[in-house]
């Protein structure tokens, strides 16, 4: 009579070779994996080992290292060891590396929890922890927030690049602390909750001088000059309807 069931094996040792040199090997079932294809979850006890592809049509447990060419998850991906992928890796659920991460191709995981990282490619994030060194040769697509906790910050010997455009293409709704190059002022500015303002010394020109102190000439919004300050612009300043430019008893505001 016919048994179903399941048979789960670690380890296979079979021979090869020909009489009188034949020989027995043994393999890990899971190091024995070209292209295999899973409709469910995986729970790997040791280490994952494929080939060349595997793609998984549910979450993926492993216990050991995992290394592979290009691996896809469409649930979560936990592993215990290190992950080292020759080509992609794609997890449509959460990633959870407990050791390193080297990725030779492209790297897409809407949240990604690793010591350290390595990515060849571009990297796509909803959120990303990483405990240890980052490295991406590629681009960073962060769907929410790059930070840095206790004090963590970007370093380096030569520059970091801020966002750009033009006044017109400002964040519709922005958040105080956000900072950018604006492209129509050639000025760097910052959003303080309520308006946005200039960045620096104030003064450009060419060639590194610091002589032209820029000003836009439409007030589009509300604005208040801040108790016991004063403002300059130069004019001609248009203050467009129903827009108001709030002086207070002590304050100046001064068009030149």
């Amino acid at each position: 009579m016919p048994q179903y069931g399941e048979v789960r094996v670690d380890y296979i040792t079979y021979t090869t070779g020909t009489a009188p040199n034949e020989g027995n090997v043994t393999r890990t079932v899971s190091g024995l994996f070209s292209n295999p294809v899973f409709s469910g979850d995986v729970n790997i006890e040791g280490d994952l080992e494929v080939n060349l592809n595997a793609t998984i049509d549910g979450a993926l447990v492993v216990s050991g290292n995992i290394t592979g060419d290009n691996i896809t998850a469409t649930g979560n991906l936990d592993v215990d060891g290190d992950g080292t992928i020759g080509g992609d890796l794609v997890v449509s659920g959460n990633a959870i590396i407990s050791s390193g991460l080297t990725v030779s191709g492209d790297l897409v995981a809407p949240n990604l929890d690793v010591s350290g990282i390595t990515v060849t490619g571009d990297g796509h994030f909803q959120d990303i922890y990483v405990g240890g060194s980052g490295t991406f040769s590629g681009d960073i697509y962060a769907l929410a927030e790059i930070s840095g906790a206790n004090g963590g910050g970007v370093h380096g010997t030569t520059a970091w690049r801020v966002p750009s455009g033009t006044t017109a293409e400002r964040p519709a709704s922005p958040l105080a602390g956000m900072m950018r190059w604006n492209e129509t002022l050639d000025t760097y500015e910052g959003y303080d909750g309520d308006n946005w303002g200039q960045i620096g010394g104030g003064a450009t020109g060419s060639g590194g001088d610091q002589v032209f102190v820029l000003n836009e000439q439409t007030v589009t919004a509300s604005y208040t000059i801040p108790d016991a300050m004063n403002a300059t612009s130069c004019g001609p300043i248009t203050i467009n309807d129903s827009v108001e430019v709030i002086i207070g008893d002590g304050e100046n505001w001064s068009v030149v």
